[in-house]
Order: structure tokens, then C-alpha cells, then sequence
């Protein structure tokens, strides 16, 4: 991802994620005829991701000649800059399930049974949040040769405005991203599952 600075330049993040699925469910089911079931449950998610941005290079806010001390660059190093997060969450960690089968359900007048399932867990919402990098503020600024804090108050406290105006770009850049994405969430709800079901019968319950 590449965001456009003040001076004109560019500061580019290289992005990374990781995503974890699953979920551990209870489920009942009832079979009214020989060839057909219906299922209803409840699922914990298990879903958690990891999205990172690391910055690729540094803020650099051009060269500026200075009287007696001469040319200054003032930038902030990629290492100062930090990372951006991603996180998606769910509203709903519990997720009721409904399913309908073919098949059997449980073994009935064999040992083994065979069945082919097709349910949804609803999921509600997810939602994507953010955090910009800590690093981009005046404080991370470094310059190519030693200044006293007077000298950078009296020739550099306009790059304070440059600060704010990267980090407000880059705000709004990342920010109507996750709001578009979030927006094409909005229409998805349900999770669809298929399944196929062996089952073997264990022992048998008498009269």
C-alpha cells in the first residue's frame, strides 16, 4: 500500500496477514423420516486474524538550507515509523447453526451410516478495525547533524504540520479502505457448511 506525503513523495507499507478459522460446536439432530434429518446447534468461533502493514521505507520531508548550519534532512526512519494493525472481529462469538440432511442421522438398522448434510451458522457481522503507526509524530523526527532544540523550533516547526498532515493522509487512505470492505460485509451473514457424515454405531440402548 502506497500513501502519498505532503512534499509529494511517497511512504509504502508492505502487508502481511495471518488468519486462524474454525469453530468447536454441539449440535442435535432429529430424523422424522428414514431418509431425511433436520440439525440445530450452537458454535464457539475460533476465528482470530493478524494484519500487519511495515513500512517499506522513510517519511523524508526534502532538504532545507539553513543559515550558518547549511543543508538539514529531516525525515523519520522506517524503524521509528512502526506498524499498522488490522484486526476483524465478530459481533457474534456464539453462532447458532441449522442444518438439513440426506441420509441417516445415526446408524439405524446397519452398523454404519452414511449422510450428506447442508446447514448455515449465522455469524452476524465482522468488522474490521485499525491502528495508524505510534512512530509518526515530531518526536521521531531525526536530522543528518546535530541541532539544538532552539534551532529546531526556529527553522523546522512547520515540519510539525507536515507530521499531522502524513498522518491524517494516511488515515483517511487506510480508513476508507476498511470502510469500503466493512460496507461489503454488511451482506455477509451466514456461513454456509457442507457435510458429509460417517457414522458407526457403538452400542444400543434397550427397551
Amino acid at each position: 500500500m502506497s500513501v502519498p506525503i505532503p512534499d509529494g513523495g511517497i511512504i509504502k507499507f508492505n502487508t502481511d496477514a495471518k488468519f486462524k478459522t474454525g469453530a468447536l460446536s454441539l449440535a442435535v439432530g432429529y430424523q422424522p423420516f428414514k431418509l431425511m434429518y433436520v440439525t440445530a446447534g450452537i458454535a464457539k468461533s475460533l476465528f482470530a486474524s493478524e494484519v500487519i502493514g511495515v513500512p517499506m521505507s522513510d517519511i523524508d520531508f526534502g532538504s532545507y538550507n539553513v543559515p550558518i548550519i547549511g543543508t538539514v534532512n529531516p525525515k523519520i526512519i522506517q524503524d521509528k515509523i512502526g506498524s499498522f494493525n488490522i484486526d476483524i472481529n465478530s459481533k457474534n462469538s456464539i453462532m447458532p447453526y441449522l442444518g438439513i440432511g440426506l441420509g441417516s442421522f445415526v446408524p439405524q438398522s446397519k452398523n454404519v451410516s452414511f449422510a450428506l448434510e447442508l446447514g448455515v451458522y449465522y455469524v452476524g457481522n465482522y468488522v474490521l478495525e485499525y491502528t495508524l503507526p505510534s512512530g509518526i509524530n515530531a518526536e521521531s523526527i531525526t536530522y543528518d547533524i546535530s541541532l539544538t532544540q532552539e534551532q529546531k523550533d526556529l527553522y523546522f516547526d512547520r515540519i510539525n504540520s507536515e507530521v499531522d498532515k502524513v498522518y491524517a493522509d494516511l488515515d483517511r487512505e487506510v480508513g476508507s479502505t476498511i470502510d469500503d470492505i466493512n460496507d461489503a460485509l454488511e451482506n455477509f451473514k451466514f456461513y454456509p457448511v457442507l457435510k458429509l457424515t460417517v457414522g458407526f454405531k457403538a452400542f444400543t440402548f434397550k427397551k
